[in-house]
């Protein structure tokens, strides 16, 4: 469907605002797919964005490091690490000299989880498949532009 069908809108006051909504209307279907391939593992995409950044990290890491490269920047780093830590998919390490000073990493739970989930996350990506290859990353380069003009 096209985004007037979808929002049932059939005029926009520009081809910028016609982009914007669109744009805002995109990365909410995109997260409510996620949303749904993650509800299984009982996890949110905020705490999935976590344990993949963990997972790359392939060491101990503070929360700054994290909170920098989240997508959701306005997301709460510390309660994010709460809620894994609950569930046992992180670990965190107090430093004896500054206990302001925590490492965090994933644990051997989180990080099973976290490969499974992404084998799922897949089936998101596939539904990309109707763009080929040289428009994604047209579209992709495009998205770059907008940030670094904003």
């Amino acid at each position: 469907m096209s985004l007037e069908d979808d929002i049932m809108q059939s005029t926009f006051e520009s081809d910028y605002h016609k982009l914007h909504i669109n744009v805002l209307y995109t990365a909410s279907w995109l997260n409510g797919l996620v949303t749904e391939v993650l509800l299984p593992f009982d996890l949110s995409p905020e705490q999935f964005n976590v344990l993949r950044i963990l997972r790359g990290a392939k060491t101990s890491v503070n929360l700054k490091y994290i909170s920098d490269r989240l997508i959701n920047k306005q997301s709460n780093t510390s309660r994010l690490i709460d809620k894994l830590y609950a569930k046992q998919m992180v670990e965190r390490k107090v430093a004896e000299n500054d206990r302001r000073n925590v490492a965090i990493e994933i644990s051997l739970k989180g990080l099973d989880i976290v490969n499974e989930a992404s084998l799922k996350i897949k089936t998101v990506e596939e539904k990309m498949k109707n763009i080929k290859p040289k428009e994604a990353k047209e579209i992709s380069d495009g998205l770059d532009r907008l940030r670094k003009s904003i």
